[in-house]
Protein backbone atom coordinates (compact mmCIF):
# COMPACT_ATOMS: atom_id res chain seq x y z
CA UNK A 1 0.00 0.00 0.00
CA UNK A 2 1.31 3.47 -0.82
CA UNK A 3 1.92 6.20 1.68
CA UNK A 4 -0.80 8.50 0.31
CA UNK A 5 -3.28 5.59 0.50
CA UNK A 6 -2.36 4.94 4.14
CA UNK A 7 -2.76 8.63 4.93
CA UNK A 8 -6.15 8.62 3.21
CA UNK A 9 -7.18 5.53 5.20
CA UNK A 10 -6.06 7.22 8.44
CA UNK A 11 -7.99 10.35 7.52
CA UNK A 12 -11.10 8.28 6.80
CA UNK A 13 -10.71 6.52 10.15
CA UNK A 14 -10.60 9.89 11.91
CA UNK A 15 -13.68 11.02 9.97
CA UNK A 16 -15.58 7.85 10.95
CA UNK A 17 -14.53 8.13 14.60
CA UNK A 18 -16.94 9.32 17.23
CA UNK A 19 -16.33 12.78 18.62
CA UNK A 20 -16.37 12.93 22.40
CA UNK A 21 -16.53 15.90 24.77
CA UNK A 22 -13.24 17.66 25.35
CA UNK A 23 -12.14 17.45 21.72
CA UNK A 24 -11.45 13.73 21.97
CA UNK A 25 -12.08 10.96 19.46
CA UNK A 26 -13.27 7.43 20.06
CA UNK A 27 -11.30 5.46 17.46
CA UNK A 28 -11.69 1.84 16.35
CA UNK A 29 -8.47 0.39 17.78
CA UNK A 30 -8.41 -2.59 15.39
CA UNK A 31 -8.61 -0.27 12.39
CA UNK A 32 -5.94 1.98 13.90
CA UNK A 33 -3.67 -1.01 14.54
CA UNK A 34 -4.17 -2.15 10.95
CA UNK A 35 -3.17 1.29 9.65
CA UNK A 36 -0.18 1.34 12.01
CA UNK A 37 0.88 -2.10 10.72
CA UNK A 38 0.55 -0.92 7.13
CA UNK A 39 2.58 2.18 7.94
CA UNK A 40 5.19 0.07 9.75
CA UNK A 41 5.43 -2.30 6.77
CA UNK A 42 5.84 0.63 4.45
CA UNK A 43 8.52 2.19 6.66
CA UNK A 44 10.39 -1.14 6.81
CA UNK A 45 10.21 -1.48 3.03
CA UNK A 46 11.31 2.12 2.57
CA UNK A 47 14.13 1.63 5.05
CA UNK A 48 15.32 -1.43 3.16
CA UNK A 49 15.13 0.46 -0.06
CA UNK A 50 17.02 3.34 1.52
CA UNK A 51 19.86 1.05 2.48
CA UNK A 52 20.42 0.32 -1.18
CA UNK A 53 22.00 3.66 -1.83
CA UNK A 54 22.54 7.16 -0.47
CA UNK A 55 20.28 8.76 -3.05
CA UNK A 56 17.44 6.38 -2.29
CA UNK A 57 18.03 6.81 1.43
CA UNK A 58 17.87 10.61 1.15
CA UNK A 59 14.71 10.29 -0.87
CA UNK A 60 13.14 7.96 1.69
CA UNK A 61 14.15 10.26 4.54
CA UNK A 62 12.71 13.26 2.76
CA UNK A 63 9.54 11.35 1.97
CA UNK A 64 9.27 10.22 5.59
CA UNK A 65 9.82 13.77 6.78
CA UNK A 66 7.24 15.06 4.33
CA UNK A 67 4.84 12.35 5.46
CA UNK A 68 5.41 13.21 9.09
CA UNK A 69 4.92 16.89 8.31
CA UNK A 70 1.71 16.17 6.37
CA UNK A 71 0.39 13.88 9.11
CA UNK A 72 1.14 16.50 11.75
CA UNK A 73 -0.31 19.28 9.61
CA UNK A 74 -3.45 17.24 8.95
CA UNK A 75 -3.81 16.39 12.62
CA UNK A 76 -3.31 20.03 13.60
CA UNK A 77 -5.79 21.18 10.98
CA UNK A 78 -8.38 18.69 12.17
CA UNK A 79 -7.82 19.73 15.76
CA UNK A 80 -8.16 23.39 14.88
CA UNK A 81 -11.23 22.66 12.79
CA UNK A 82 -12.89 20.94 15.74
CA UNK A 83 -11.91 23.73 18.11
CA UNK A 84 -12.94 26.49 15.71
CA UNK A 85 -16.28 25.07 14.60
CA UNK A 86 -18.11 28.16 15.77
CA UNK A 87 -15.62 30.37 13.98
CA UNK A 88 -16.11 28.39 10.80
CA UNK A 89 -19.89 28.65 11.04
CA UNK A 90 -19.64 32.37 11.71
CA UNK A 91 -17.27 32.84 8.77
CA UNK A 92 -19.59 30.81 6.53
CA UNK A 93 -22.55 32.96 7.53
CA UNK A 94 -20.56 36.13 6.88
CA UNK A 95 -19.45 34.76 3.51
CA UNK A 96 -23.03 33.84 2.64
CA UNK A 97 -24.17 37.34 3.56
CA UNK A 98 -21.40 38.85 1.43
CA UNK A 99 -22.31 36.60 -1.50
CA UNK A 100 -25.94 37.69 -1.16
CA UNK A 101 -24.91 41.36 -1.07
CA UNK A 102 -22.70 40.87 -4.12
CA UNK A 103 -25.50 39.09 -5.97
CA UNK A 104 -27.97 41.88 -5.16
CA UNK A 105 -25.46 44.49 -6.28
CA UNK A 106 -24.83 42.58 -9.49
CA UNK A 107 -28.57 42.24 -10.09
CA UNK A 108 -29.01 45.99 -9.56
CA UNK A 109 -26.21 46.68 -12.03
CA UNK A 110 -27.79 44.37 -14.61
CA UNK A 111 -31.19 46.04 -14.10
CA UNK A 112 -29.65 49.50 -14.53
CA UNK A 113 -27.82 48.40 -17.69
CA UNK A 114 -31.02 46.85 -19.05
CA UNK A 115 -32.92 50.07 -18.32
CA UNK A 116 -30.24 52.09 -20.13
CA UNK A 117 -30.37 49.73 -23.09
CA UNK A 118 -34.16 49.92 -23.30
CA UNK A 119 -34.03 53.73 -23.06
CA UNK A 120 -31.50 53.87 -25.90
CA UNK A 121 -33.62 51.53 -28.02
CA UNK A 122 -36.75 53.60 -27.35
CA UNK A 123 -34.90 56.80 -28.26
CA UNK A 124 -33.68 55.19 -31.46
CA UNK A 125 -37.21 54.03 -32.26
CA UNK A 126 -38.56 57.52 -31.59
CA UNK A 127 -36.02 59.03 -34.02
CA UNK A 128 -36.94 56.50 -36.70
CA UNK A 129 -40.66 57.09 -36.17
CA UNK A 130 -40.14 60.85 -36.42
CA UNK A 131 -38.26 60.34 -39.69
CA UNK A 132 -41.05 58.11 -41.03
CA UNK A 133 -43.63 60.69 -39.92
CA UNK A 134 -41.69 63.46 -41.73
CA UNK A 135 -41.58 61.34 -44.86
CA UNK A 136 -45.33 60.66 -44.61
CA UNK A 137 -46.06 64.38 -44.18
CA UNK A 138 -43.72 65.24 -47.06
CA UNK A 139 -45.56 62.70 -49.21
CA UNK A 140 -48.90 64.17 -48.20
CA UNK A 141 -47.62 67.66 -48.89
CA UNK A 142 -46.38 66.59 -52.31
CA UNK A 143 -49.73 65.04 -53.13
CA UNK A 144 -51.67 68.06 -51.95
CA UNK A 145 -49.40 70.54 -53.77
CA UNK A 146 -49.80 68.71 -57.10
CA UNK A 147 -53.41 69.73 -57.06
CA UNK A 148 -54.88 66.45 -58.12
CA UNK A 149 -55.15 65.06 -54.69
CA UNK A 150 -58.30 64.93 -52.75
CA UNK A 151 -58.47 65.24 -49.06
CA UNK A 152 -58.26 61.90 -47.37
CA UNK A 153 -59.05 61.50 -43.73
CA UNK A 154 -56.03 60.80 -41.63
CA UNK A 155 -56.36 58.35 -38.95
Amino acid sequence: MSLPAIIEELDELVQRSRHMPGNRLLVDDAALKLIADQLRDLVVAETARAKRGPAERDSAVNEARNLARRVLDDAQAQREAMLDEQTVVKAARERATQIQRDAESYANTIRAEADRYVALQLNSLEIRLQRVLREVRAGQHTLSSEGGATDHPTG
